[in-house]
């Protein structure tokens, strides 16, 4: 922190986690209070924030950090970052427009990717995370990573309850 004080920093992006965590452990709330305690630069948080109560407790702990980056909350839920700017009044994200999120995608990968097997990659890495909304659905999502055409993926997406 030392070192990153001697700049004027528009932010400074702190994933309070080591290197081999990867994603396995949660970040270190501790370390990341120390460097809010040193930091001459604004800070953002970037570590496991994945729904609107994640996002109410860090607030709570760090009420004076005023951005964060969402990442794989993001992908886990298209929506969480309008929920989180509503203060968490959406009830339940509305799948109708997750459809429509991946459909855009989806059609969007179809125009630029060349091959069915780059877009069927593609599009099964959307549902790695995206799929945890869809918990009754796992014997579709099981059909969506086995596809190896675009027809089959399409069948088993058209399945899943929107």
């Amino acid at each position: 922190m030392e070192i990153f004080n001697k700049y004027p920093l528009y932010e400074l992006i702190v994933h309070p986690r080591v290197q081999k965590d990867y994603y396995d452990n949660t970040p270190d709330w501790d370390i990341f209070a120390e460097a809010v305690k040193m930091s001459r630069n604004p800070l953002c948080y970037n570590g496991d924030i994945f729904t609107v109560e994640d996002y109410r407790k860090f607030r709570e702990v760090f009420p004076k950090v005023d951005r964060i980056m969402l990442g794989r909350g993001l992908l886990k839920n298209p929506m969480l970052a309008e929920e989180i700017k509503k203060d968490g009044n959406v009830f339940e994200t509305d799948r109708k427009r997750i459809k429509a999120f991946h459909d855009r995608i989806y059609e969007d990968y179809k125009k630029v990717m060349w091959g069915e097997k780059n877009v069927l990659f593609k599009m099964k890495e959307f549902w790695v995370y995206t799929g945890e909304m869809f918990p009754e659905g796992e014997k579709y999502l099981k059909k969506i990573r086995k596809a190896s055409r675009l027809s089959d993926y399409d069948e088993a997406v058209n399945k899943l309850e929107f």
